[in-house]
Order: C-alpha cells, then structure tokens, then sequence
C-alpha cells in the first residue's frame, strides 16, 4: 500500500470525529483522492497543524503500510528517529482497531463508526 492510499484510509477515519474542524477540507482532498489525485502532501500539511492529529495520522500511516507489507518489512537503515505516540480515542470491543486522534482535550468521545458504541481514551506514552 502506498502512502497516498494510507492518508486517505486514515481520512476517512478522521471525517468521523465530531470536532474535526476540518470536515469540509478533507471531504473535498477524499474527492481528489477518488479522481486519482494524490492527495497525501496536502493531507499533511493541513493536518500537521495540530500536533496530536499530526501524530496519529504518522501512526496510521505507519501501521496500514507495515501491516501490509507483512512479513517483507523492513526497518529502514540508519537511525531512526522518536515519534511521541498519540493521545487517541479507541473502540472498547475486542479486536476492532478503530481509532480517533484527541483533537481538543475535554472533548466527548467520539462513536465507533463500526460498532456504534462510545470509544474510550487511551494514553500512550511516547
């Protein structure tokens, strides 16, 4: 999977969080993406300006490129460098990897797209 088909998967994630306050910018960058545009440049400048978001759309990015590339996966070569892990929402049923960046702390937790119930915080250290 390349890494314009990852942003748009985790777009469409973020579309579901109820203060996303991008809703309208990354519905009209989905419908580049489906016109065959690669939109993954300015999913991440638009994102990249809040710094949570920003880590959890690296993490997603991450994990859909790893996950496919399966076994074959391998660490690049050199350093590499610290990421500080997302503060982010997650489905509380067992198995659904569903997850949502915190946008704005006090927020009310978003509902799984999938299970319709309500995701809890996870906060991982980084």
């Amino acid at each position: 999977m390349d890494e314009n088909r990852a942003v748009v998967q985790a777009i469409q994630k973020l579309i579901h969080h109820p203060t996303n306050p991008w809703k309208e910018q990354l519905e009209t960058l989905l419908k580049r993406a489906d016109a065959g545009e690669d939109i993954s440049v300015d999913a991440i400048d638009l994102l990249s300006q809040h710094d949570n978001v920003r880590r959890w759309m690296g993490e997603q990015v991450i994990s859909s490129t790893t996950r496919l590339a399966g076994s074959d996966y391998e660490s690049p070569a050199g350093s590499i460098s610290h990421i500080n892990a997302s503060q982010q929402w997650v489905c509380p049923i067992k198995g659904c990897t569903v997850s949502l960046p915190v946008i704005q702390e006090g927020e009310d937790a978003p509902t799984c797209y999938i299970h319709n119930v309500l995701m809890v915080r996870l906060h991982k250290k980084g």
